[in-house]
């Protein structure tokens, strides 16, 4: 079996690649079904997913949940430019942001803005405090904009593993 390198980490084979492809699809499928899915039997099956674990690969496991059933009703993206970038503003802004239970998810990035925040908010009331109580309340912000989200196109957890697959 080829296997691959991956960012310093020590290789990793088309059988490690099907057992993360299938746990980021299922994560509570039966480990026979992994197994299966895998092409070996269950005990080194788990063995894998333990070494995976310790690795780093495979950072924890979650649920996917409907936030409209939850009231989380309004997803904002929000983009941020900082009056300054140094790197005690960078970590200090970072700080203030995890603190938020709002932001779910936080991005630096380039081009013209310095972050981008995926806000899930209950309602206007609820986004107009964090934009207006919030993100005006730190101290390093020069411009907050915020995009509603109007339709959900496509969401997929995860990564494209059968790309890394094809590479082998």
């Amino acid at each position: 079996m080829r296997t691959m390198k991956l960012r310093g980490h020590s290789c990793i084979d088309g059988i490690d690649l099907r057992i993360l492809d299938a746990l980021q699809k299922n994560a509570r499928a039966p480990l026979a079904s992994i197994a299966e899915d895998s092409g070996i039997s269950s005990p080194p099956t788990l063995r894998r997913i333990r070494r995976l674990k310790e690795r780093g690969f495979i950072r924890g496991y979650h649920a996917h949940l409907n936030s409209s059933m939850l009231g989380f009703d309004l997803l904002s993206f929000v983009s941020v430019n900082l009056r300054s970038q140094s790197e005690i503003a960078i970590k200090t802004f970072e700080s203030e942001i995890r603190s938020n239970e709002n932001v779910r998810e936080c991005y630096a990035v380039s081009g013209n803005r310095d972050f981008l925040l995926k806000c899930a908010f209950r309602d206007e009331v609820e986004k107009s405090r964090f934009v207006f109580e919030f993100m005006t309340g730190l101290d390093n912000i020069d411009r907050v904009t915020v995009l509603n989200c109007i339709a959900v196109c496509k969401e997929l957890a995860g990564f494209p593993i059968e790309t890394a697959l094809t590479s082998l």
